[in-house]
């Protein structure tokens, strides 16, 4: 399978690009009007789910992920729980 970016289509197979992407919070907009986006690689993805965790939940990423996957919280829907889990994707 290939993944296009932009206009030029990629030759690396998915498992190799950067696992996501992170719109930057703050200054979001380039001088060119257009959102900043940073690819971030699945080390760099794991290290954002795991500063998240312990900001929200006081825990580490890992731990998260497995709580998460054993279904182990008492509430998921709570706001602090799901400000992490939608970080899986980027480390999980």
């Amino acid at each position: 399978m290939l993944y296009k970016r932009g206009r030029k289509q990629n030759k690396k197979p998915i498992s190799k690009l950067p696992c996501a992407v992170l719109v930057l919070y703050g200054e979001t907009m380039n001088t060119n009007g257009r959102r900043k986006i940073k690819f971030l690689s699945r080390k760099e993805g794991r290290k954002l789910l795991d500063k998240q965790a312990r900001r929200y939940l006081r825990m580490s990423g890992e731990e998260f992920v497995r709580k998460w996957k054993a279904k182990e919280f008492d509430d998921p829907d709570r706001p602090e729980v799901m400000q992490v889990a939608f970080l899986l994707p980027f480390g999980g």
